[in-house]
């Protein structure tokens, strides 16, 4: 069965073209040719024809073969092409291999013809094949990094995107529209450790292999990302040239979010164990000092001593207030429990929370008239509430606003975050207090519930507010977020687990009465 072939002939004589589809009959092909012997006639055929091989005889009185050489392979660079001619000379046989042609017939000896255009034909079939079995390897090379969540970026030797994976346009997505060299210097202005990732991809492509791994962090306004960072050169800096460099970016800002609230509760664990041990060994000896200063004020007969008696029993109600709230903190304050609602709650202490706030701060309170029943101590949980107005209170320089709200919320998922956790599902009585005070910072943030610690000046606050908060919000088995960021203001919430109603408890006629 012969090959089907298409064979364009470059060509002035018709008789000539005959004699070499004949060869090529003879040497098993089916022929299907054109002969053009013309620059026009040859553009025309090379845009409209799908051509397997290019015959072209070198000395022609229209059209040059060198120059028919240059045009089909400016049109179809991996066609190949094959002078069929006279006796051309050494010369033009080495020009004519620099203009792209594949071989050199004779027309004195046509019997190589069939096999110079099968040998050609095989070459244009592998080379075929090899280009795709490359483009499917890139393909699937794409769709690897595609699939891969961590972004990547290759960067040439002058820092400038060479090329980037989806999650990388994803997470920094802010950085379109840039031209790559300053779309990557856009990046690195906002890492603190720039000079060391400079230094960890010239290590890479001056040294051809992996560098270790580098932490970093990328302060955007809205928060602070951490990444593991690492280059490796798949195109080294040599001989001149700027080389390529893949860099990994594992993106650990949760596991440092983590590690950070995991050391901030075993803290709070620690402090807990002991402030629990100082307030009960201290309220030992304030229940000498006060019984002895009782009995010193009943038995003294001089008003001195007893003025001096009063003195001393008032220090101990002050310090015996702290040593509650201490225990508060670690969570062995003894608890009176009740069934009662948060708005209820929030109800009873208005006026106190009124009188709390200047008359320049606007407190308004969103209350939800049906919220969930909890589980807790009532006197605590007021406790909450005005601990939680005045940190609010304080928060604010000069006119703003307080907002105390209460609402209901089922949980789905553990979604939620606070100093030691997630929030697990299930339904939950919230008691949120916002203000738009000065806010507070990330390092701020990691401290508030640390007792004794505070960013009010000396003499003006015990810091034990929040941290008492904590403890009773832990001994109530409820959880506790906070929102803030400096000069935005503060939001507290509050989950506590709600309960289902008793109709016959005296809580929920209460709630009911209130509402």
């Amino acid at each position: 069965m012969l090959s089907p072939i298409r064979v364009l002939s470059i060509e002035d004589s018709s008789e000539d073209t005959d004699i070499v589809i004949e060869e090529l009959r003879q040497g098993g092909f089916e022929v299907i040719c054109r002969r053009v012997e013309t620059p026009a006639d040859l553009h025309r055929a090379l845009r409209n024809g799908n051509w397997d091989v290019v015959l072209s005889d070198y000395s022609m009185p229209r059209l040059n073969g060198l120059k028919a050489a240059s045009m089909v392979r400016r049109h179809s660079p991996e066609l190949p092409i094959i002078f069929v001619s006279g006796v051309i000379g050494e010369k033009r046989a080495v020009e004519a291999m620099r203009a792209g042609v594949c071989d050199y017939v004779s027309k004195n000896n046509l019997g190589r013809l069939a096999a110079a255009v099968n040998r050609e034909l095989r070459r244009t079939a592998e080379r075929n094949q090899a280009q795709q079995s490359l483009q499917e390897a890139k393909e699937y090379a794409s769709s690897i990094v595609a699939s891969i969540h961590m972004p990547l970026v290759i960067l040439d030797g002058n820092m400038g995107i060479r090329s980037v994976n989806p999650a990388f346009e994803q997470a920094f997505n802010w950085l379109a529209g840039r031209s790559s060299p300053q779309a990557f210097e856009a990046l690195l202005e906002l890492i603190p450790q720039k000079a060391q990732v400079i230094a960890s991809v010239k290590k890479a492509l001056r040294s051809g292999e992996h560098s270790s791994e580098l932490e970093i962090e990328i302060e955007l306004p809205e928060r602070r990302l951490s990444y593991l960072v690492s280059s490796q050169a798949i195109e080294p800096s040599r001989n001149g040239s700027e080389g390529r460099v893949l860099l990994v970016m594992h993106d650990v800002t949760e596991r440092k979010a983590l590690e950070r609230r995991m050391i901030a509760s075993q803290r709070l664990e620690a402090v807990g164990r002991l402030a629990n041990n100082i307030a009960h060994d201290f309220n030992n000896l304030l229940t000498v000092i006060g019984g002895r200063a009782s009995l010193l004020e009943s038995s003294s007969q001089c008003s001195a001593t007893q003025d001096t008696a009063q003195i001393i029993l008032a220090a101990v109600n002050r310090a015996s207030r702290l040593t509650r709230q201490l225990m508060a903190f670690s969570r062995q304050q003894a608890q009176d429990l009740s069934e009662i609602r948060l708005d209820v709650v929030v109800e009873r202490i208005k006026p106190i929370l009124r009188s709390l706030v200047d008359e320049s701060i606007d407190i308004s309170f969103q209350l939800n008239g049906q919220s969930d029943l909890v589980r807790a101590d009532l006197s605590q949980l007021e406790q909450i509430v005005v601990n939680l107005a005045v940190n609010a209170r304080d928060a604010i320089i000069e006119g703003g606003k307080i907002v105390i709200r209460t609402s209901c919320q089922d949980m789905p998922q553990g979604r939620i975050l606070h100093q030691g956790g997630g929030v697990p599902p299930g339904s939950y009585a919230i008691l949120e207090v916002s203000d738009t005070g000065t806010g507070m910072s990330q390092e701020v943030l990691d401290r508030i519930f640390e007792p004794f610690f505070t960013t009010k000046e000396p003499g003006k606050g015990t810091g034990l507010g929040l941290s008492t908060v904590y403890g009773i919000v832990q001994q109530n088995r409820g959880y506790i977020r906070v929102e803030s960021k400096p000069d935005q203001g503060t939001r507290f919430k509050v989950y506590f687990p709600a309960i289902q109603a008793d109709s016959g408890s005296e809580a929920a006629e209460q709630g009911g009465a209130s509402d």
